[in-house]
């Protein structure tokens, strides 16, 4: 049996509708969607695995760089989204994104620790 997620999702936009509602209460249009994947166990150990074998083997990778790219680009639109308070179109504008994350930093009070590690082993990160 293959696991999957439900999620519920609105139907058109929500601001839109409360606006229109002719009912205090009334309730938006929703969409049940079952989203089905494959379960990983070791998702980090598979994907490195996996890089190994492409530049020994010469395997096809899972994740090619060029496709993941899309999702930081999205995780990053996500944040600036929030940042600004209103909805961004994608490609992303970097160029503000840039500007916008400066400005952050340049007002942080936050002072950053630094802590030194020695010896660590990664390779209890990984299961074989």
């Amino acid at each position: 049996m293959t696991p999957s997620r439900n999620f519920r999702t609105k139907v058109g936009d929500l601001i839109q509708f409360s606006k229109s509602a002719k009912l205090g209460f009334a309730k938006p249009e929703i969409w049940n969607v079952e989203i089905p994947f494959e379960n990983a166990a070791n998702g980090h150990a598979l994907l490195t695995h996996n890089f190994v074998d492409a530049i020994l083997n010469h395997d096809p990778l899972i994740a090619p760089g060029a496709e993941c790219i899309h999702s930081v680009e999205l995780a990053n639109a996500i944040l600036f989204s929030s940042l600004l308070g209103q909805a961004l179109e994608l490609p992303l504008d970097s160029a503000a994104y840039e500007r916008q994350l400066n400005d952050l930093i340049a007002g942080s009070k936050i002072e950053k620790k630094v802590v030194e590690v020695f010896n660590e082993d990664f390779t209890k990160s990984f299961n074989r």
